[in-house]
């Protein structure tokens, strides 16, 4: 290679730019976190009405919006650079998760919230309409074909009994007459026996506002020293 070839070879390295100029449309970028917002509000919406999660849904929507946004611009920055993807590629490979997530559910919406965020971010405006708009009605007509006994999800409480061996026949007859009195709904959600103890958890839904105060109260009194019950969601009260 003579001393030509070489100084073009240089040349044409100082001229490569991995990160080109990034001209970004601050209108586009204005549409695409509107759009992300209204459609990840519909989303909690419907997750907040909806969703089958013990846990307190309405607290746990609240991150919708932000992680919406989030990916929004992530995606509205990166795509105009080769070296930012890989770049972010790295950080993801760094960066760990540890959020724990207790139901299939809340990973399932926060996928969907983050399938916004992407198609919005790269300008797909009608995927993102047509993506929220079937996500929502394939909600919708589920719930809705799936409802048995016209139960509110947002009415079911978890409850869980540990009791002794010895006690478990009069706990469970306890808790049955209970059940039976204040409950619209009773499942038997999980049971487990342990060397001497039996532990067992309820779903119990209570349509009716009044009779959760007194429910409190009488479940209350079949806890002793030795039959612990705690109610791991709230029990409705009313206001």
């Amino acid at each position: 290679m003579d001393k030509s070839e070489t100084n073009n070879a240089i040349d044409s390295l100082k001229s490569f730019k991995m990160i080109n100029e990034i001209e970004i449309s601050f209108i586009s970028i204005i549409i695409s976190l509107l759009l992300t917002i209204v459609c990840s509000h519909f989303i909690k919406l419907f997750y907040s009405k909806y969703g089958r999660s013990l846990n307190n849904r309405r607290n746990f929507s609240e991150t919708f919006i932000l992680l919406g946004i989030t990916t929004t611009m992530v995606i509205t920055v990166v795509k105009f650079s080769f070296a930012l993807s890989l770049g972010l590629v790295g950080a993801l490979s760094i960066v760990r998760f540890r959020a724990a997530i207790r139901d299939p559910e809340e990973l399932i919406y926060l996928f969907l919230i983050i399938a916004v965020g992407i198609s919005s971010g790269a300008n797909q405006y009608l995927v993102t309409i047509f993506l929220t708009f079937s996500a929502l009605s394939i909600i919708y007509f589920q719930n809705y074909f799936t409802k048995s006994n016209n139960i509110d999800p947002s009415n079911i409480n978890l409850i869980h009994v540990s009791t002794p061996k010895l006690k478990y026949d009069k706990v469970f007859k306890e808790l049955s007459l209970l059940f039976q009195k204040y409950g619209d709904h009773v499942n038997l959600k999980t049971m487990s026996s342990e060397h001497t103890l039996v532990n067992m958890t309820y779903e119990i839904s209570m349509n009716d506002k009044k009779n959760a105060k007194q429910f409190a109260i009488d479940i209350n009194k079949i806890s002793s020293k030795d039959v612990t019950i705690n109610l791991i969601s709230n029990v409705l009260m009313p206001e």
